[in-house]
């Protein structure tokens, strides 16, 4: 089941998603380089009939979304049945879900938080961990102070060793705030 736009900030209020997420999302404009990143999920709404019985990934699962990509085909999405709760993302070209973030919309955030600072290399990390903590992330400063120092060692340098990295590194600085 698709839960209804309606009802949608209940259920993910409910599941861990922090009303100052959902508040900035709903005010993206107020964030120069978030909003060209991440978004309200009006595409999902619109896209979300015409595949949800075809994609095996979400098809047995009840989807509210969380937010969706810029261009308005990356779903990042709450997945529930009686056996199962987690955080994902897809999108619309392929029946696949690229990350599962368990039932932490924390990591999710973090790995958010991971591309912003990509995205917005100019940005001093100050700024960075202010907009993290706007917008929920009470880890924030210790994750960018985490991801110079891996930088600056070169810990992060290919796809594998980030997932590493990630993998390693990103439950512990959530869980140290």
């Amino acid at each position: 089941m698709i839960i209804p736009k309606e009802e949608r900030r209940k259920s993910l209020i409910d599941a861990g998603v922090p009303q100052l997420f959902l508040d900035a999302l709903k005010d993206i404009d107020k964030y120069d380089d978030l909003q060209f990143m991440i978004r309200e999920p009006d595409s999902f709404y619109f896209y979300i009939d015409t595949i949800y019985n075809s994609y095996k990934s979400i098809k047995d699962f009840n989807i509210v979304p969380v937010f969706e990509g810029s261009n308005g085909d990356v779903f990042y999405v709450y997945l529930f049945n009686e056996q199962e709760k987690k955080f994902a993302h897809f999108t619309l070209e392929n029946d696949e879900l690229y990350s599962d973030y368990g039932t932490s919309f924390s990591l999710m955030l973090a790995n958010l938080l991971i591309d912003l600072y990509e995205f917005a290399y100019e940005l001093p990390i100050e700024e960075l961990s202010k907009i993290g903590r706007e917008i929920g992330a009470q880890f924030s400063d210790e994750l960018f102070k985490k991801l110079e120092m891996a930088g600056e060692e070169s810990l992060r340098k290919f796809f594998e060793s980030d997932n590493n990295w990630r993998k390693k590194y990103l439950e512990e600085i959530i869980k140290s705030s």
